[in-house]
């Protein structure tokens, strides 16, 4: 995998879909992805998307991208301490992994559609949260 077919500014639609009342809600933004120094990428996203109340929120992310031989790892960059997130194994255009947060597992997976576009499909099922997140990434 060649990570620096991800530099750069993406479109960004997601949906979030409540596994318990089967409700779902939308965001839209922007994530960049831009390389650092030590050879990884990091990604910075803002979203927005409307509340029950009809007031807009938004909202920031920030993660960081380290390819290895074997794996692809996402680092949370949302505290001032970086922990690992989530590792992905590489099979061809897709990537796929799972953690734990808590006491609920986190299954991703990532799958290319072209070189400017793509989508991840965030699993989470535990006592905290029950939801499917699909973001769909295009330029």
């Amino acid at each position: 995998m060649d990570i620096k077919k991800l530099v750069g500014a993406w479109q960004l639609w997601r949906t979030i879909c409540d596994g318990k009342t089967g409700k779902i809600s939308a965001m839209w933004g922007k994530g960049t992805f831009s390389p650092s120094s030590k050879g990884e990428l990091t990604y910075f996203e803002e979203v927005s998307h409307w509340t029950a109340a009809k007031t807009l929120h938004r909202a920031t992310k920030m993660y960081g991208y380290r390819l290895t031989k074997s794996a692809f790892e996402i680092y949370s960059r949302d505290t001032a301490e970086e922990r690992l997130f989530l590792t992905l194994s590489i099979h061809r255009e897709r990537l796929e992994g799972q953690a734990t947060c808590g006491c609920d597992c986190y299954r991703l997976q990532w799958r290319w559609q072209n070189a400017n576009a793509f989508w991840q499909r965030y699993c989470i099922v535990g006592p905290r949260k029950n939801c499917v997140i699909t973001s769909i990434f295009s330029r």
